[in-house]
């Protein structure tokens, strides 16, 4: 069905934001380590 397809899309993008979010903050964090 096509709202079930627009569900997945959804969160898909959001599951790719919490992802990426994730990633910054820990690149964030190692960087604050070295200094």
């Amino acid at each position: 069905p096509a709202i079930f397809q627009k569900l997945v899309d959804m969160a898909m993008k959001h599951v790719k934001i919490l992802v990426e979010s994730c990633l910054v903050m820990k690149c964030l964090s190692i960087k604050g380590k070295l200094r």
